[in-house]
């Protein structure tokens, strides 16, 4: 992992050097990634913490760290609201040198309402330098698992009439549980005061044959993330600016966040998750290498006065293994 350190005079000519390149790669993730997309709406799974949790959206961050981390994230979305969104992610992951690459395990429980949907994957990204920074490309299998189990189904028809049976309706499945293979990959590029990655989820969309005549498929998303290190004239200060894009190449979702960290261990901030949520959140890093983090989302949308808000948790651990045996030390800011 790298250190956050102000930028120098040498590393600003590299930087306009290579702006073009980066300029032009930018241009070609985001017009991958936004072509017919022309609405926003909320993508499954959702977190406030995207700069902690980069692995659950894009193995090619597997291994970034250039540690042993994992992971812990836990959020209750829409609080008071029944059926509310509840996520817990878990990844973890280590950097292996001697290969230059990195092998890493995400597990992700989703439930909302009536569905619950459990995700766990194994992940492998490559790592090699390029310019002034490291680019890992990776990618992930696993399998993903549906559930549903509803206690009544209703649909508009049944609603009109009690005695309608709600599986006449074709849009609704019976219940049960279905398993599917799940594939991603991704990469992500990072320096000393910059990230930027693309991940791409359900690679391949596998079916959920519930029943016949009723099929299902997981829908491909895309996710696209950036942010940059600035340190102040004061260098005890640093902001750290992100953006967050998820899509399933119809809808799309949009969150900017900026941070203001000091002293390489307490951070806070705002961030905006557009038409949804304004963001507060804050966060520490103990000396012992341990991120404890917190975030509270105002609900701003037509359902703000139906929910108390949304709360999300995030724990990040990281340490080296030295060769002597001893567990080494690890700090870095980029879990801030």
């Amino acid at each position: 992992m790298f250190y956050f350190t102000p930028l120098k005079n040498e590393v600003v000519k590299k930087f306009y050097k290579m702006r073009k390149k980066l300029s032009g790669l930018i241009i070609i993730l985001t017009s991958l990634t936004l072509w017919n997309i022309d609405s926003y709406a909320q993508q499954e799974p959702q977190f406030d913490f995207f700069p902690y949790v980069h692995l659950l959206t894009n193995p090619g961050y597997t291994g970034m760290g250039q540690a042993i981390c994992a992971t812990m994230d836990h959020r209750q979305q829409w609080m008071g609201f029944e059926g509310n969104p509840v996520t817990t992610g878990f990844a973890v992951s280590s950097f292996l040198e001697n290969i230059t690459s990195g092998i890493g395990l995400t597990v992700i429980q989703d439930k909302l309402g009536f569905e619950q949907n459990s995700h766990v994957k194994l992940s492998y990204a490559y790592h090699m330098s390029v310019g002034d920074g490291i680019l890992g490309v990776g990618a992930a299998l696993g399998v993903k698992i549906k559930s549903l189990q509803p206690d009544n189904w209703e649909s508009y028809t049944t609603l009109e009439n009690q005695n309608q049976n709600p599986y006449d309706d074709p849009a609704i499945p019976h219940a049960g549980k279905k398993t599917a293979f799940a594939s991603s990959i991704g990469a992500f590029y990072q320096t000393d005061y910059l990230y930027a990655g693309l991940g791409v989820d359900n690679l391949i969309q596998s079916k959920l044959n519930y029943e016949t005549g009723k099929e299902y498929f997981l829908k491909r998303h895309y996710y696209l993330t950036a942010g940059y290190y600035y340190t102040l004239p004061n260098p005890i200060y640093e902001i750290k600016p992100s953006f967050f894009l998820s899509s399933d190449g119809v809808v799309n979702q949009y969150t900017l966040t900026a941070s203001l960290v000091y002293n390489k261990s307490l951070v806070g901030g705002l961030g905006y998750r557009f038409g949804e949520s304004v963001i507060i959140h804050a966060g520490y890093q103990f000396p012992f290498n341990l991120t404890v983090a917190l975030a509270y989302d105002l609900n701003v949308s037509k359902i703000a006065k139906y929910n108390s808000g949304s709360f999300e948790v995030v724990l990040n651990y990281c340490f080296n293994v030295s060769t002597s045996g001893g567990r080494g030390a690890y700090k870095s800011v980029r879990f801030l």
